[in-house]
Protein backbone atom coordinates (compact mmCIF):
# COMPACT_ATOMS: atom_id res chain seq x y z
CA UNK A 1 0.00 0.00 0.00
CA UNK A 2 2.79 2.19 1.22
CA UNK A 3 4.22 1.74 -2.73
CA UNK A 4 0.90 2.37 -4.28
CA UNK A 5 -0.08 5.71 -2.77
CA UNK A 6 3.35 7.10 -2.29
CA UNK A 7 2.86 8.48 0.91
CA UNK A 8 5.24 10.85 2.46
CA UNK A 9 4.84 10.30 6.33
CA UNK A 10 3.49 6.99 7.53
CA UNK A 11 1.97 6.20 10.99
CA UNK A 12 2.11 3.27 12.53
CA UNK A 13 0.83 1.25 15.68
CA UNK A 14 1.26 -1.87 17.47
CA UNK A 15 3.70 -2.42 15.47
CA UNK A 16 4.97 -5.72 17.41
CA UNK A 17 8.55 -4.57 16.69
CA UNK A 18 11.58 -5.36 18.93
CA UNK A 19 15.51 -4.20 18.94
CA UNK A 20 15.97 -7.65 17.18
CA UNK A 21 14.10 -6.52 13.70
CA UNK A 22 15.99 -3.75 11.30
CA UNK A 23 14.50 -0.92 9.72
CA UNK A 24 15.49 -2.40 6.08
CA UNK A 25 13.69 -5.68 6.93
CA UNK A 26 10.18 -4.07 7.78
CA UNK A 27 10.28 -0.28 6.43
CA UNK A 28 10.82 0.60 2.14
CA UNK A 29 13.90 2.33 1.21
CA UNK A 30 12.98 6.31 1.13
CA UNK A 31 12.11 7.20 4.48
CA UNK A 32 13.82 7.95 7.81
CA UNK A 33 12.57 5.71 10.35
CA UNK A 34 11.67 6.61 13.89
CA UNK A 35 10.08 4.09 16.17
CA UNK A 36 9.30 2.99 19.89
CA UNK A 37 9.35 -0.63 20.08
CA UNK A 38 7.48 -2.36 23.31
CA UNK A 39 9.99 -4.30 25.10
CA UNK A 40 6.87 -6.73 25.87
CA UNK A 41 4.35 -8.36 23.60
CA UNK A 42 2.35 -6.19 20.93
CA UNK A 43 2.38 -2.61 20.57
CA UNK A 44 5.23 -0.15 19.55
CA UNK A 45 4.91 2.66 17.36
CA UNK A 46 6.34 4.17 14.47
CA UNK A 47 6.97 7.08 12.15
CA UNK A 48 8.22 6.98 8.83
CA UNK A 49 9.02 10.51 7.12
CA UNK A 50 10.67 10.99 3.55
CA UNK A 51 14.40 11.32 3.03
CA UNK A 52 13.79 14.27 1.35
CA UNK A 53 12.62 16.11 4.11
CA UNK A 54 14.99 17.72 6.88
CA UNK A 55 13.79 15.34 10.20
CA UNK A 56 15.06 15.03 13.46
CA UNK A 57 13.49 12.89 16.39
CA UNK A 58 12.05 14.72 18.98
CA UNK A 59 12.94 12.84 22.63
CA UNK A 60 10.63 13.04 25.35
CA UNK A 61 11.54 11.03 29.00
CA UNK A 62 8.14 9.56 29.82
CA UNK A 63 6.69 6.24 29.70
CA UNK A 64 4.14 7.30 26.81
CA UNK A 65 3.61 4.59 23.87
CA UNK A 66 4.90 7.28 21.09
CA UNK A 67 7.42 8.22 19.21
CA UNK A 68 7.93 12.01 17.95
CA UNK A 69 10.01 14.03 14.61
CA UNK A 70 10.19 17.91 13.78
CA UNK A 71 10.15 18.08 10.07
CA UNK A 72 11.61 21.48 8.28
CA UNK A 73 10.00 21.74 5.03
CA UNK A 74 11.54 23.24 2.45
CA UNK A 75 9.56 26.87 2.42
CA UNK A 76 11.00 26.62 6.16
CA UNK A 77 7.65 26.07 8.28
CA UNK A 78 8.23 23.20 10.85
CA UNK A 79 5.59 20.62 12.22
CA UNK A 80 6.04 18.27 14.55
CA UNK A 81 4.47 14.53 13.95
CA UNK A 82 3.79 12.53 16.07
CA UNK A 83 2.35 8.80 16.78
CA UNK A 84 0.40 7.80 19.56
CA UNK A 85 -0.72 4.51 21.01
CA UNK A 86 -3.14 4.50 23.63
CA UNK A 87 -4.37 0.84 24.90
CA UNK A 88 -8.07 -0.13 25.59
CA UNK A 89 -7.08 -0.08 29.18
CA UNK A 90 -5.12 3.02 29.16
CA UNK A 91 -6.06 5.57 32.14
CA UNK A 92 -5.62 9.18 32.82
CA UNK A 93 -1.81 9.40 32.81
CA UNK A 94 -1.68 8.71 29.13
CA UNK A 95 -3.77 11.56 28.40
CA UNK A 96 -1.78 13.57 30.88
CA UNK A 97 1.87 12.69 29.48
CA UNK A 98 0.55 14.00 26.19
CA UNK A 99 -0.77 16.81 27.37
CA UNK A 100 2.67 17.59 28.69
CA UNK A 101 4.19 16.54 25.88
CA UNK A 102 2.09 19.07 23.65
CA UNK A 103 2.59 21.78 26.39
CA UNK A 104 6.40 22.15 25.20
CA UNK A 105 5.95 21.73 21.75
CA UNK A 106 5.76 25.24 20.07
CA UNK A 107 5.54 23.84 16.25
CA UNK A 108 1.98 23.66 14.41
CA UNK A 109 1.81 19.61 15.90
CA UNK A 110 0.29 16.95 13.75
CA UNK A 111 -0.66 13.21 15.59
CA UNK A 112 -2.18 10.22 14.56
CA UNK A 113 -2.63 7.33 16.26
CA UNK A 114 -4.53 4.47 17.75
CA UNK A 115 -6.46 6.85 20.78
CA UNK A 116 -8.69 3.57 21.80
CA UNK A 117 -11.46 5.88 22.68
CA UNK A 118 -14.37 3.83 21.24
CA UNK A 119 -17.00 5.57 23.14
CA UNK A 120 -16.80 9.13 20.90
CA UNK A 121 -18.70 10.21 18.75
CA UNK A 122 -16.42 12.66 17.17
CA UNK A 123 -19.52 13.66 14.56
CA UNK A 124 -21.49 15.26 17.98
CA UNK A 125 -18.10 15.96 19.77
CA UNK A 126 -19.93 13.70 22.78
CA UNK A 127 -19.03 10.27 23.82
CA UNK A 128 -21.61 7.77 23.83
CA UNK A 129 -21.95 5.93 26.62
CA UNK A 130 -18.39 6.54 28.55
CA UNK A 131 -18.60 8.75 31.81
CA UNK A 132 -14.73 7.88 31.68
CA UNK A 133 -12.23 10.87 33.50
CA UNK A 134 -10.25 10.27 30.13
CA UNK A 135 -12.64 11.38 27.81
CA UNK A 136 -13.13 14.64 29.41
CA UNK A 137 -9.96 14.51 29.74
CA UNK A 138 -9.09 14.05 26.32
CA UNK A 139 -11.98 16.76 25.26
CA UNK A 140 -9.70 19.10 27.47
CA UNK A 141 -6.98 18.43 25.83
CA UNK A 142 -7.92 19.14 22.41
CA UNK A 143 -9.45 22.54 23.17
CA UNK A 144 -6.35 23.63 25.20
CA UNK A 145 -4.42 22.94 22.20
CA UNK A 146 -6.31 24.28 19.51
CA UNK A 147 -6.50 20.24 18.09
CA UNK A 148 -9.22 19.83 15.30
CA UNK A 149 -9.93 15.78 14.67
CA UNK A 150 -10.48 14.78 10.85
CA UNK A 151 -11.14 11.05 10.86
CA UNK A 152 -14.75 10.50 11.00
CA UNK A 153 -15.49 7.28 9.86
CA UNK A 154 -14.87 4.02 11.60
CA UNK A 155 -11.65 2.65 11.51
CA UNK A 156 -12.24 -0.70 13.52
CA UNK A 157 -15.76 -1.89 13.32
CA UNK A 158 -18.15 0.68 14.34
CA UNK A 159 -15.78 2.81 16.44
CA UNK A 160 -13.18 5.10 15.45
CA UNK A 161 -10.10 4.66 17.31
CA UNK A 162 -7.70 5.81 14.81
CA UNK A 163 -7.37 9.24 15.07
CA UNK A 164 -5.93 12.21 12.88
CA UNK A 165 -5.25 15.57 14.90
CA UNK A 166 -3.61 18.87 13.98
CA UNK A 167 -3.67 22.30 15.08
CA UNK A 168 -3.28 23.66 12.24
CA UNK A 169 -6.56 23.80 10.05
CA UNK A 170 -4.56 24.40 6.56
CA UNK A 171 -2.19 21.16 7.16
CA UNK A 172 -4.96 18.53 6.69
CA UNK A 173 -7.35 19.15 3.44
CA UNK A 174 -8.99 15.76 3.74
CA UNK A 175 -8.75 11.96 5.60
CA UNK A 176 -9.51 8.45 4.66
CA UNK A 177 -10.17 5.34 6.34
CA UNK A 178 -8.64 2.35 3.45
CA UNK A 179 -9.75 -1.08 4.06
CA UNK A 180 -8.01 -3.22 6.47
CA UNK A 181 -5.95 -0.06 7.43
CA UNK A 182 -6.59 2.64 9.58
Amino acid sequence: LIMTLNPQIVMGTESWLDDTVSDTEVFPPGFTVYRKDRHRHGGGVFLLVSSWWNSCAVKFENDSESVWCRVRFPKGNTVVFGTIYRPPDGNETSISLLSDMLSVIPDTVFLGGDFNLPDFSWLTGTTARSKSRVYSMFTELIDTFGLIQYVMEPTRLTAVLDLVLCNDPNIVSSAQVYPGIS
